[in-house]
């Protein structure tokens, strides 16, 4: 499956506590793009909620348009009724680059299978509608230089070919990283060779969302 666009985290979102019949459920949504930071986050939450019951979360990792990486866990919850939930409100989103945690107390009554997944999945929303999310394209990365009389031509073609600067370094001369999502090499090369009216040494970095 091959994926053009996901919802990436700009600004976390953190729920206001949740309560169902006593239990409290408290949600988080974190930016994360490697499985380190994602226990990186996991551990910060361990840290500062010591005494809850459960901590439970799921992640999606989009390093390519076509691979994902996924996980979930129920820290100990009946299976299925809470990581899972809070995969599927990554999925249904389309939020990819993201963890999704969930931190329970428990309040002394069972909620049952239903009730669980209902709590969990209301608490990962709530979590989300916190944060502030964009979207986001598969790009490639180009870098090339440009003189400085050249640099309002190189903003309006990116604007008008639905790229995003990255990174502009002024030294002597502008070096730019820019993704382009509907541009390859030649694409590229020959649309600036005609806007500047020269050809440009153009380096492919990477590809990714941005």
């Amino acid at each position: 499956m091959i994926i053009n666009s996901i919802n990436q985290v700009s600004v976390s979102g953190k729920a206001d506590v949740y309560v169902e019949q006593g239990s409290k459920f408290i949600g988080f949504l974190k930016p994360v793009f490697t499985e380190d930071e994602v226990k990186t986050f996991l551990t910060s939450l361990k840290t500062n909620y010591p005494d809850s019951t459960h901590i439970c979360y799921a992640y999606m990792l989009n390093p390519t348009n076509k691979i994902q990486k996924q996980k979930y866990s129920d820290d100990k919850e009946p299976t299925g009724t809470a990581g899972l939930p809070l995969l599927n409100q990554l999925k249904q989103k389309n939020i990819g680059n993201a963890c999704l945690a969930v931190v329970r107390y428990f309040g002394g009554t069972l909620l049952g299978t239903a009730g669980l997944a209902r709590a969990y999945a209301n608490a990962g929303e709530k979590a989300i509608k916190t944060a502030t999310l964009k979207q986001v394209e598969y790009s490639t990365v180009f870098e090339f230089e440009v003189e400085y009389n050249e640099v309002k031509k190189i903003e309006m073609f990116t604007k008008e070919n639905n790229g995003k600067i990255i990174d502009s370094d002024y030294q002597e001369d502008v070096i730019f990283k820019i993704g382009f999502s509907n541009l390859d090499l030649k694409k590229l090369s020959d649309k600036l060779a005609n806007e500047l009216n020269r050809k440009l040494q153009i380096k492919v970095l990477s590809q990714r969302f941005c």
